[in-house]
């Protein structure tokens, strides 16, 4: 009896027939090569045949693989169908996640641009990016806005965020022997760019406090606890910049991304998600936070025609 099959391996033969080949089938379904090789695999094996003949050339369908391609084409399209259908009825709105600092920034044009295009107010989840990560990859996010990229997403860039080291009061790290720093979570993207920057040039030091968000961050700062890294537009008056008078390294800008599900640009359109875009980017220059990246660097969203 033959195992049920997930519609992702169906996906990764059709590509690799259509396409003749592992490399762009993984460009196109935006996995790498070794995922769809292995999702190919798992479908013989649950099919109990061969579907390709591999050579040092090509990969060509064996008489299997061309009984099973129209099959396979027909059972995705009726899951996109089936996938539509089930949109249509659902009564929500666009599923949208935003670092927590970036809400004053965006959220008022951006709920009127959603709202606007889907007749339904936009539901907004607030969190770390790779918390918003984990969510956008299970499906639970339809559009993030995020300094890490999701696997397997194509992002669009809307700015760039400068970090600068702040304390209570400018010292000089070198009267220090160990530099007591206050940052987020191991896996907080700002955290692993100072880690980096202090590890190239040699300067010791102890991470003393770790906190969740960037409020948190600039408390315990502000009570005398260490230094720590923030971007420059959330600095505020109660810290100041000293990587200038204490002799730190620069720290690389992270860029802040926008990223679309498949889904949702299907279901939507490209038109909306250019809005949804603009909105965003048009949210940060209103607001005058952070480096916005030049319209010749943002690529267009998926199945846009503009270049």
């Amino acid at each position: 009896m033959t195992r049920a099959v997930g519609t992702e391996l169906y996906e990764a033969f059709v590509a690799v027939a259509e396409l003749s080949g592992f490399t762009r089938a993984a460009e196109r379904l935006h996995r790498s090569q070794n995922t769809v090789s292995h999702q190919v695999r798992k479908l013989e094996a649950a099919l109990d045949c061969t579907l390709f003949r591999r050579t040092s050339r090509r990969v060509e369908l064996t008489a299997a693989g061309q009984a099973l391609l129209p099959c396979a084409r027909s059972i995705l399209r009726l899951h996109e169908r089936a996938g539509h259908l089930a949109w249509g009825a659902k009564d929500e709105g666009v599923r949208i996640g935003l670092p927590d600092r970036c809400v004053d920034l965006v959220v008022p044009q951006l709920v009127d641009t959603a709202e606007s295009l889907t007749q339904r107010a936009p539901i907004i989840h607030c969190g770390r990016s790779p918390t918003l990560c984990e969510w956008f990859l299970n499906n639970d996010l339809d559009i993030v806005l995020s300094t890490q990229k999701p696997e397997q997403a194509i992002g669009y860039p809307v700015i760039t965020e400068r970090l600068v080291w702040a304390n209570r009061v400018a010292f000089d790290a070198h009267d220090e022997r160990v530099l007591p720093l206050i940052l987020g979570p191991e896996d907080c993207p700002h955290r692993a760019l100072a880690v980096a920057a202090l590890t190239e040039t040699g300067i010791p030091f102890e991470v003393v406090h770790t906190a969740i968000t960037e409020g948190q961050l600039k408390r315990a700062a502000a009570l005398g606890r260490g230094l720590t890294v923030l971007p420059a537009d959330l600095v505020g008056p109660e810290l100041v910049e000293v990587g200038a008078v204490a002799q730190l390294p620069e720290i690389p800008p992270p860029p802040l991304d926008l990223y679309f599900s498949e889904s949702i640009v299907e279901r939507r359109g490209s038109a909306f998600a250019e809005r949804i875009l603009v909105s965003v980017v048009e949210g940060f220059g209103n607001a005058g936070y952070g480096e916005a990246v030049r319209d010749d660097r943002r690529a267009s969203v998926p199945g846009s025609t503009r270049s």
